[in-house]
Formats: C-alpha cells, sequence, structure tokens
C-alpha cells in the first residue's frame, strides 16, 4: 500500500467555512491593528476571493498580504 496525503480545499469532504472566516478575520486583524471578529467579514465573505474580502475591510494591498 502507497501512503497518501489528502486534501481537501473545496470543503467538499469537511466543512471548513469557519476555518476559512475566522483565517480571514485574523489577517485583517494583524494587518489592521484592530481586532476584526468574524461577525465584521462582509456578506458573502467564506465564498468571496479572499482579497476582496480583505479590501472591503480597509486592507492596503491584500494582493501582497495574500501573497505572504
Amino acid at each position: 500500500m502507497r501512503p497518501a496525503v489528502l486534501f481537501d480545499l473545496d470543503g467538499v469532504l469537511l466543512d471548513s467555512r469557519r476555518a476559512v472566516l475566522a483565517t480571514l478575520a485574523g489577517v485583517a486583524t494583524a494587518a489592521l491593528g484592530r481586532r476584526v471578529a468574524v461577525a465584521d467579514l462582509p456578506p458573502g465573505a467564506a465564498t468571496t476571493p479572499r482579497v476582496e474580502v480583505l479590501s472591503a475591510l480597509g486592507v492596503a494591498e491584500p494582493d501582497e498580504l495574500c501573497e505572504i
């Protein structure tokens, strides 16, 4: 038997919506220097490209931040 690693990037096998939202809020918190809660994220944040979400929150240079 060969060892294998399974990646679930689209949430089909595991519902990762809460983790995605928490990560977006954490990144925005670090970038803005103020607490951003999941409730502060724009509607549809889980399915909106992360650069757009961060930009809507006022994060400067969201493209560069996502590269880091």
